[in-house]
C-alpha cells in the first residue's frame, strides 16, 4: 500500500541520513575526535591513579570521567573562542601529561575521607577548571563545524519541497483530492 511504502521510505531515511551525517561530520573535522580521546584518556589517568580504590567505586570514577569531560568540552564550545591548532603541530604527549599533572596536584590536594558526593564533585570541578585552561592554552581543536551538515539538510529541504510541489501538480492533474478535508459533513 501507499502508506507502507511511505513508511519504508522514511524507516531508510532515518537509517542513512544520521550515518551520513555522521560521516560528513568525522570527515571535515579530523582532529576533534583525537582530541576529545587525548583529554578524557588524561583525566582518567588522573581519576585514576589519584582517588583511592577503597573509597571510590569504578562505576563512581565513571561517571565523575563523563561528567568531567563533557563539562570540559561543553565549557570550551560555550565560553572561548580561538582559532584552533591542527593536531599535527600539538605535541600530543606533552597536552596528556599536562593535563594529568595538572589534575593530578588539584585532587592531591582535596581530602577524600569526606562526604562521597561532596568529594566527587570538587574532583569533577577541580578536573574542569584545569583542563580546560590547558586545552585553551595548547588551542586544541575539540569544536566540530557544522556547516556541511547543515548543507545536506538544506539539500534534503528542497528535495522535499521538490517532491511537494511535483505531487500537488500530479494532485491537480488527476484530482486525487489530497486538500480536501477527509471528514466531510
Amino acid at each position: 500500500t501507499a502508506y507502507a511504502v511511505i513508511f519504508w521510505i522514511q524507516n531508510i531515511g532515518l537509517l542513512f541520513i544520521p550515518l551520513i551525517l555522521g560521516f560528513v561530520l568525522n570527515a571535515t573535522n579530523p582532529d576533534v575526535s583525537p582530541n576529545k580521546i587525548l583529554v578524557r584518556s588524561a583525566i582518567e589517568k588522573a581519576f585514576k591513579e589519584m582517588l583511592p580504590e577503597d573509597s571510590f567505586t569504578d562505576i563512581e570514577i565513571g561517571m565523575a570521567l563523563d561528567k568531567t569531560t563533557g563539562a570540559t568540552v561543553d565549557s570550551i564550545v560555550q565560553y572561548t573562542e580561538y582559532i584552533p591548532v591542527a593536531i599535527e603541530e600539538v605535541d600530543t604527549e606533552n597536552v596528556r601529561n599536562e593535563i594529568y599533572m595538572s589534575i593530578a596536584t588539584g585532587i592531591s590536594n582535596i581530602d577524600v575521607t569526606g562526604d562521597k558526593e561532596e568529594t566527587l564533585e570538587k574532583i569533577i570541578l577541580i578536573g574542569r577548571n584545569n583542563a580546560y585552561t590547558i586545552i585553551q592554552k595548547e588551542k586544541l581543536n575539540i569544536t566540530y563545524d557544522y556547516f556541511y551538515d547543515m548543507l545536506i539538510f538544506l539539500g534534503l529541504s528542497i528535495v522535499s519541497l521538490f517532491f511537494a510541489f511535483m505531487l500537488r501538480v500530479e494532485d491537480r492533474k488527476k484530482g486525487y483530492g489530497l486538500e480536501q478535508p477527509n471528514i466531510q459533513k
